[in-house]
């Protein structure tokens, strides 16, 4: 039957009788086909930071103060050793109560240029919802500082996800070694590398930054690092998002709300929020 237009309150009350879903990562990540992106400068804390984000989907308890539904996950990384990526998880899954029951797989593979959109990652897309790539620039053919090229995978994720019927959270870099450092500013999206194309088609972009003011006192027992997260690009939330202060506990190995702290767990284990 041809879909025709609609009188507004017939519109509004079809709407409000079809199935609400919550997100995936509440005001980040809508449950459906969605693309999240995260970014900041080369040593920041990202691969700690999405390994955190990953493990709360899986395990569909809060992150940072977000809820999180329930979805499978697949840590797909280009970068790295792998028993340091192993040392980083051994600290982080302790602190969650379903980490092992099979939600959260990872593929770790040496850098190279791969291409997202071949029937190897298909067939992997199957099986999961969400996927994260640690970084993005590995499967992008062709220079992902260009933008025509990052238009053209851009254009490929969209097809990708639409066939897959899968989430995608992107970890991406800024323009500058330094940048969201200094004079620039976090929250302007202009920072990231690539075409807008990817970042029109995210649902949100957060950037994970160094503290303004922040200094790291090196040989202290209690040694943290000062964090804050900026969230320039959220389309689903009914309102703007304001920075979160975060710092990063080394020996859990995750990041922090200066707001909600650690102790986000009642007497019964129970999140509050």
């Amino acid at each position: 039957m041809e879909e025709k237009p609609q009188q507004i309150e017939d519109w509004m009350e079809m709407i409000a009788n079809q199935e609400v879903k919550p997100d995936i990562i509440q005001d980040l990540l809508p449950d459906g086909i969605a693309t999240m992106l995260i970014a900041g400068r080369p040593g920041v804390g990202k691969t700690n930071f999405v390994l955190q984000l990953g493990l709360s989907i899986a395990n569909g308890v809060p992150f940072l103060g977000f809820r999180c539904q329930q979805k499978k996950i697949l840590y797909l990384t280009f970068e790295g050793i792998p028993q340091k990526l192993s040392d980083r998880l051994k600290k982080q899954m302790p602190n969650f109560d379903r980490a092992n029951d099979g939600m959260f797989s990872i593929f770790m593979s040496p850098p190279r240029k791969l291409g997202l959109f071949n029937e190897e990652y298909r067939e992997i897309a199957q099986s999961v919802d969400i996927i994260i790539i640690d970084p993005l620039r590995w499967m992008v053919d062709g220079d992902y500082c260009k933008p025509m090229d990052m238009a053209e995978f851009t254009r490929k994720l969209r097809m990708f996800e639409d066939e897959t019927k899968t989430s995608m959270i992107l970890v991406h870099h800024p323009k500058k070694p330094g940048g969201f450092t200094g004079r620039s500013d976090p929250s302007d999206m202009n920072e990231l590398k690539g075409a807008t194309e990817l970042m029109d088609a995210a649902q949100s972009i957060v950037v994970l930054a160094e503290r303004k003011g922040s200094e790291r006192k090196r040989g202290e027992k209690d040694f943290v690092n000062k964090k804050t997260l900026y969230m320039p690009k959220t389309r689903d939330a009914l309102q703007d998002l304001p920075p979160i202060n975060l710092f990063f506990d080394r020996d859990k190995c995750m990041f922090v709300s200066e707001e909600l702290g650690f102790d986000y767990l009642d007497s019964e284990g129970e999140y509050p929020f």
